[in-house]
Parts: structure tokens; sequence; C-alpha cells
């Protein structure tokens, strides 16, 4: 391959790289919004355990008096019945409550049920999409790029740079172009691993003036 050949496949390069690398960050993005699992109907166990203490200490003193009406004479015998249908209704209003109350809640669980199962759907839908979207920019790339790209630098990033240094004459050929890149990896990496004992020492320096002041 000649230069402008090489520069025309790093052109390429760069587009299909970009169109891979966006296809991945859309597939993170949607497996984000994946939500692994249901609401759970809820049975109201505080409900139950409110009826049941009223069952058990209401519940004697609504049907005594009407164990008493019997032996009583017509005024006592409507305070008993008052008595006692006032107890009645109280359980009654209780279970009646907190039965509404859990039918509602159960209602908003079954809505966003549903909601939850046409999203994992279309989650499910578009994932297959990018997963097809990206196998189809693959084979492109093992078309167009297989013979003769570098293994080892499938990135964007990298290809443009070496688009730009052979643009630019700072390299002849991509041999050259990836002898560049990867000297200045190595003066990044050590001008990041000097700034880390610089930060090293001057921690450790701090430290021992504050204890020479202490």
């Amino acid at each position: 391959m000649n230069r402008q050949e090489v520069l025309h496949g790093l052109n390429n390069a760069v587009t299909l790289f970009k169109q891979q690398e966006t296809l991945s960050q859309e597939y993170e993005r949607v497996q984000q919004k994946d939500r692994p699992y249901e609401e759970k109907r809820k049975i109201g166990w505080l409900g139950i355990i409110i009826l049941g203490f009223e069952i058990v200490y209401i519940g004697p003193l609504t049907l005594s008096p009407l164990i008493m009406i019997a032996d009583s004479n017509a005024e006592d015998m409507k305070m008993y019945i008052l008595i006692s249908l006032i107890g009645i209704a109280v359980i009654i209003t209780t279970y009646l409550l907190f039965r509404i109350r859990n039918m509602k809640r159960n209602k908003w669980v079954d809505k966003e049920n549903i909601k939850i199962r046409e999203l994992k759907k279309a989650i499910e839908i578009r994932k297959k999409e990018i997963k097809d979207e990206y196998a189809e920019v693959q084979k492109r790339i093992d078309r167009y790029l297989g013979d003769w790209y570098p293994e080892g630098y499938e990135k964007s990033y990298i290809a443009a740079y070496f688009y730009q240094v052979l643009e630019n004459g700072r390299a002849r050929t991509l041999g050259d172009a990836i002898n560049l890149y990867e000297e200045e990896c190595y003066r990044r990496r050590q001008s990041e691993e000097n700034a880390q004992i610089l930060n090293e020492l001057e921690r450790q320096s701090f430290k021992q003036n504050v204890q020479i002041a202490q």
C-alpha cells in the first residue's frame, strides 16, 4: 500500500472504530436501564396483625354485652347493643381500610410490573439490534482493515493519531507511526510515574515537617 492508500484506509478505520465504540457505549447505557426484577405483591401483614389484635382484645368486649342482653332491662339492652355495634364497626372498618389500601398498592404494583416487562422487552430488542449492528461493523473492519491494520490498536483515537502523523509528515510509514505512538505512550507513562513519585515525596516531607513541629 502506498501512502495515499494508507491514509485513505486510516480514515476509514477512524470511522469504523468510532461506530463500534458508539455501539458499545449505547449497549452499556441500554444495559443500565434494565431492571432485573419486578415488584412483589404484598399481603399486608400490618393490617392482619392489627385486625388480629382487635379481634383478640375488642372481640370479647363486643360479644360480652350480647350475652348480657337476655338478663337486662330495656335501657341496659340499648347500651349493650350500642357497645357491641361499635366494637363490630371498629373491626369491620379496620378490615376494610387495610383491604382497600392493600388492593390499591397491589394494583399499582401490577401496573409497574407491566411497565417493567414492556421495558425489558424493548431493551432486549434494542440489545439484539445493537449486537447485529456491531457484528456488521466488525465484518467491514475485517474486510477493509484485516489485511494491513495492526492488531492491538483498534481504537478510533489511535487510528486518528496514525493518520495525523502520516499526513503531517512526522512518520513515513505505518510502522513509523506505530513507533511514534509507542514512544509517546512511554513518555506519558514515565511522566505519570514521576508525578506520582513527586507527590509521594511531597506527602512524606509534609508529614515529617508536621512531626518536627509537634
